[in-house]
């Protein structure tokens, strides 16, 4: 059983994630400076990153030496948007149609993710981000790991504790691992500048990590692609 505090640490780690691959706005920039990678690395530290995550991370900072608010506003844009090319789609579906009968079953993908959200009262608002949208699946697993924290701390909910586990391991074999890598593979060749492939880099280096530490087969599955 993983401890809290581990869970604590996941779900910060989770949120930080989310956060990079957001339509960025005006504070990102500062936010990230002043404050939240020194938690994201401290949270790490805590999890016992290994210097391959923590060397993501660094690459991560040294992307924003430079930087501005303007600048990854228009990298985002760029790499994510359709306005700007759309280099890299930032949604599951557009990842995992290996052949043209995949592509067919676009629909049941979606379907299958938004069931996930639906068993732990997510509905994604109409207008939004897509089920699929790597920053929404990086917020259900925040969203899992803090339920998760919750039910371990309250006495008698071991079982709602296993329920979240669980779901987290099916969503990481079914979805989120099956993709990170590919999402990073395509953010390191077309990515508008630094930031953004070096955020793909950390997004999959610790998917891999936290898929082993919850003995979920998506970390062997991805694992090769980021030796």
């Amino acid at each position: 059983m993983i401890q809290s505090d581990g869970n604590r640490d996941r779900a910060h780690v989770y949120a930080m994630l989310a956060l990079l691959f957001h339509t960025p706005g005006p504070r990102l920039l500062t936010e990230l400076r002043e404050e939240k990678l020194d938690e994201l690395r401290a949270a790490l530290a805590r999890l016992g990153a290994d210097k391959q995550l923590f060397g993501a991370l660094d690459e991560l900072t040294s992307s924003l030496a430079t930087a501005t608010a303007e600048s990854l506003e228009r990298c985002y844009a760029e790499t994510f948007e359709p306005a700007g090319g759309l280099r890299c789609p930032p949604n599951e579906t557009a990842h995992t149609a290996d052949t043209p009968q995949h592509a067919l079953v676009k629909t049941f993908e979606l379907a299958d993710i938004a069931g996930f959200y639906r068993a732990f009262g997510v509905e994604v608002e109409p207008g939004t981000e897509r089920p699929d949208h790597i920053a929404v699946e990086l917020e259900f697993m925040h969203l899992l790991a803090v339920k998760e924290l919750v039910a371990g701390q309250s006495g008698g909910q071991e079982e709602q504790a296993q329920i979240c586990r669980e779901a987290q391991r099916a969503f990481l074999k079914d979805h989120l691992g099956r993709w990170s890598g590919r999402l990073r593979e395509r953010l390191a060749m077309t990515a508008e500048g630094p930031f953004y492939a070096a955020a793909g880099e950390l997004l999959e280096r610790f998917v891999v990590s936290d898929a082993a530490r919850l003995g979920s087969d998506a970390g062997e599955r991805t694992a090769a692609r980021t030796a």
